[in-house]
This record gives structure tokens, sequence and C-alpha cells, in this order.
């Protein structure tokens, strides 16, 4: 009589790799600075960059923002950031990623962007003429504005 034997073996299973994602809202545009919130889920830090909008568009990989870009503590809550500095009227993009880091292994979220365009100072006074004696000028008021001089 013959006994067949079954023999299995017991593998251990693939350990869960943590996926980072990062999440980029938008906040308050004004003349010279852009406001926006960032924040992040399984993740360690977060890394973001603001630059100008071109026509050429710059291919960010998660990995350069953390080389090239501000880097501070990653939370679930969104925390504000402001980038001073800039351009009127001009559009910026502001890409952000974040990383979780298991020490022998660093795993990167995918980058987002997020487009946004600073304020103009509205030109309330503009210049008409002058003389030796005076000058003049005009002032662009919109229905219902009251200015003193």
């Amino acid at each position: 009589m013959s006994l067949a034997a079954l023999v299995t073996g017991c593998r251990q299973p693939d350990p869960v790799v943590p996926v980072p994602e990062v999440n980029i809202t938008e906040g308050v545009a004004a003349p010279e600075q852009l406001e926006f919130y960032v924040s992040a889920t399984q993740a360690d830090e977060i890394a973001f960059i603001c630059v100008e909008t071109m026509d050429e568009v710059k291919v960010y990989k998660a990995e350069a923002l953390f080389e090239e870009g501000e880097v501070f503590a990653a939370t679930e809550e969104p925390v504000l950031h402001t980038v001073t500095g800039l351009k009127q009227g001009t559009e910026y993009t502001i890409y952000a990623a974040a990383v979780k880091d298991e020490g022998t292994a660093k795993y990167y979220s995918g980058v987002k962007e997020l487009s946004m365009t600073t304020g103009v100072v509205p030109k309330i006074l503009e210049f008409v003429d002058a003389s030796k004696t005076g000058f003049s000028y005009k002032v662009n008021a919109e229905e219902g504005q009251m200015f003193y001089h």
C-alpha cells in the first residue's frame, strides 16, 4: 500500500506597501503671493515647489521635488502655505508630492499639481497731463466707489 504525502510550503505574505497620497487645494490669490493648502495620508514628509507656468512644461518627479522644493512634515489635516515675491497677474503651477520612509525603502506618491494666478492691483489713478504749474489725473472708479482728495 502506498501512502501519498502532500507537502506544502508556508510562504510569508508580501508586506503591505504604504502608498502615500498628497492633496493640494487652492487658497487665496493676492497680487504678489499665493496661498494653498497641502496634506497627505500615509506619509512622513511632503514637498512642494511653485514655478511660473510656461509654454514648455517641466515634468517634475516626486524625488526631484524633495531635492529642489520646500520639505515639511506631513499631516492629514490641510496646512496653509504661502509663497511670496511673485509677479502680479501671472499664472503659477504648484507641484506637490509625499513620501513614506520605511528605513530600507522610500515610497513616493504621485505628483499633484495646482494652477493659480496672482491678482492684479487695480490702477486707480491715471496720469493725464502736466504743466509748469500743475498736473491732471483721472480717477478710474467703479460704480459706487468714492474717493476723496
